[in-house]
């Protein structure tokens, strides 16, 4: 009986392992850094240049982005950070960390004016106001 199980095991590895090898994608993971502080950039845009298939990095900078096998071009873009690409082969899992150098983004300056109120006091308001006429 040990021996049919050890046997059935050994089987099912062996099938399994070429298999697995066969996989459709492999994962690049990383994180994405500040160049000058070494920071996590967290929500980093990653995509895949020649593709739509994007990923988006974690508070903590972190990315998992699955590939079909190939050579690719990563682009790594953040408002504020200079757009960093890199080329990855994918023919198996791989590790690749990028650090984005910060540039100064000049806006226009910008004017709020006007008050907020909530819509709910503004009825209580007009219902006060009324409540003799709906009372009469």
């Amino acid at each position: 009986m040990l021996r049919q199980l050890v046997a059935a095991v050994l089987g099912l590895a062996a099938v399994a392992a070429p298999l697995a090898a066969q996989r459709d994608t492999v994962l690049v993971r990383g994180v994405v850094r500040d160049s000058l502080s070494g920071d996590p950039i967290p929500f980093t845009i990653v995509r895949i240049a020649e593709s739509e298939v994007t990923a988006l990095s974690g508070q903590d900078g972190r990315y998992r982005l699955p590939l079909p096998p190939g050579v690719w071009t990563l682009e790594f873009r953040k408002i504020g950070y200079r757009m960093a690409s890199r080329w990855v082969t994918a023919d198996r899992d791989a590790a690749l960390d990028v650090a984005l150098s910060p540039v100064p983004v000049r806006l226009e300056a910008l004017e709020v004016t006007g008050a907020y109120e909530n819509p709910a006091l503004r009825l209580i308001r007009g219902a006060i106001a009324r409540k003799n006429d709906l009372l009469a």
